[in-house]
Formats: C-alpha cells, sequence, structure tokens
C-alpha cells in the first residue's frame, strides 16, 4: 500500500490532486457532489494520459 501525501477533502475540479501529481506525491480526493467528482476524474485523467504520451 502506498503512503497518502494528500488528502483532498472538497476536491472541485481537481487543481490540487493535479499538482500533487505534480509533485510526484500521492492523494485522495472526495467531494459532496458527484458533479465535481466527474469533473475531476476528467481532467486529472486528461493530465495524467498526457503525461504518458509525453514519455
Amino acid at each position: 500500500m502506498q503512503e497518502v501525501n494528500s488528502s483532498i477533502p472538497f476536491m472541485g475540479s481537481g487543481t490540487t490532486a493535479i499538482a500533487a501529481v505534480k509533485s510526484d506525491r500521492f492523494y485522495v480526493g472526495y467531494d459532496t457532489s458527484n458533479e465535481y467528482v466527474t469533473l475531476a476524474e476528467e481532467r486529472i485523467s486528461k493530465y495524467t494520459d498526457q503525461i504518458r504520451f509525453e514519455l
């Protein structure tokens, strides 16, 4: 199991999660709004997919 370096309550659009990924940190994010969860998942996915293509 990997250590969590960031816990992100109310993660909104995922900006803090993307910053955690950029900093090579692990995170756990959650929100009370399904709309924000979906938005964050899409943004984080686009960012991490972009990283894979650049490698």
